[in-house]
């Protein structure tokens, strides 16, 4: 498990790997389904805001991944990531 050091840096890293990711949802739906604006998200991809733990988990959630698994030293990103996205229904 991440320390609470890096805990913060190691969410971001991994939310920016995701959104990069082919396949992935937009960031304006992941924010959606949260009930937070686009440019909220955006500010916490680039380092500007730091999300409460609430707020990260139910990020993580919609993402398809738990908070403590999403910083775990082992997680992998592609496990997010359907292996076919065309047939994927995208979050609303």
């Amino acid at each position: 498990m991440a320390t609470m050091k890096n805990a913060e840096q190691l969410f971001r890293e991994r939310l920016v790997e995701f959104f990069e990711t082919d396949g992935a949802p937009s960031q304006r739906a992941v924010a959606r389904s949260v009930d937070m604006h686009y440019v909220h998200l955006n500010k916490i991809l680039k380092g500007h805001v730091v999300p409460g733990l609430d707020l990260a988990d139910r990020i993580c959630r919609a993402i398809g991944s738990y908070l403590d698994q999403f910083i775990d030293d082992n997680f992998r990103v592609s496990s997010l990531i359907p292996k076919n996205p065309k047939k994927t229904k995208r979050i609303a």
